[in-house]
C-alpha cells in the first residue's frame, strides 16, 4: 500500500517533469527558429568561420545522438513496463521463474562487463607492447 502511494507520487513527479520538458522544448524550438532567421539574415553558413562550422556540425550531431538516446529510453521504458505488467505477484508460481531469469541475466551482464574490462586491459597492453617494439626497432635502425 505504502509502495503504491510512493509509486503514484513518483509517477506524478515524472509527469510534471515531462510536461515541463515539453514546454521548455517548445520554447527552445521557438528561440532556435528566431536565431536561425537572424543567422540567415547575417549571411548563413558562408559567413561562418571554420571553428563555427565545426561547432555547428557538432551541435547537429549532438542533437541526433540526443534524439536517438530519447528513442532508446522510450523503448527501454516500454520494455520495463511490459515486464512489470507480465510479472506475477509475489508467491505465485511464475514469479519465481521470472526471478530466476532476471538473476541469470544479471549474472551474464556482470560477466560481459568483466569480459569488456579484460579486453580493454588486453588491448592497452598490446598497444604498449607495439609502442615498445617500435622504439626498440627504431633504436636498432639508428
Amino acid at each position: 500500500m505504502e509502495a503504491t502511494q510512493a509509486q503514484d507520487r513518483i509517477d506524478t513527479a515524472l509527469t510534471y517533469i515531462e510536461d515541463s520538458q515539453t514546454e521548455l522544448s517548445l520554447l527552445l524550438d521557438h528561440y532556435e527558429d528566431v536565431v536561425r532567421e537572424c543567422f540567415e539574415q547575417l549571411g548563413g553558413r558562408e559567413a561562418m568561420q571554420p571553428a563555427d562550422q565545426e561547432r555547428e556540425a557538432m551541435y547537429s550531431l549532438a542533437e541526433t545522438v540526443n534524439s536517438d538516446l530519447d528513442q532508446c529510453v522510450k523503448g527501454l521504458s516500454a520494455m520495463i513496463e511490459e515486464i512489470n505488467a507480465s510479472s506475477a505477484p509475489p508467491g505465485a508460481g511464475g514469479g519465481d521463474l521470472l526471478g530466476e531469469v532476471v538473476k541469470v541475466l544479471n549474472e551474464q551482464l556482470v560477466s560481459l562487463g568483466w569480459i569488456d574490462e579484460a579486453s580493454s586491459k588486453f588491448e592497452e597492453r598490446i598497444t604498449k607492447l607495439e609502442r615498445e617494439a617500435r622504439g626498440v626497432s627504431e633504436g636498432f635502425g639508428s
